[in-house]
């Protein structure tokens, strides 16, 4: 991912900067955390998500 700062010059992705992910059906706290090289214990922290975990349409931040 690149992200275009205001002079029009790409650059990399800052390691403090948030993906974003909308839930689909299928989609497990794990298989996204293989997805997108994090852990699952890092997913629920920064969601704020407790034991209900994930819903269909929910969108989520990855660090």
């Amino acid at each position: 991912m690149t992200v275009t700062i205001a002079d029009g010059n790409p650059t990399s992705k800052n390691s403090n900067a948030f993906q974003y992910h909308q839930i689909e059906k299928g989609d497990t706290l794990y298989n996204l955390s293989k997805k997108y090289n994090t852990s699952v214990d890092s997913i629920k922290t920064i969601n704020n998500l407790g034991d209900e975990g994930i819903k269909i349409g929910q969108t989520i931040r990855i660090q």
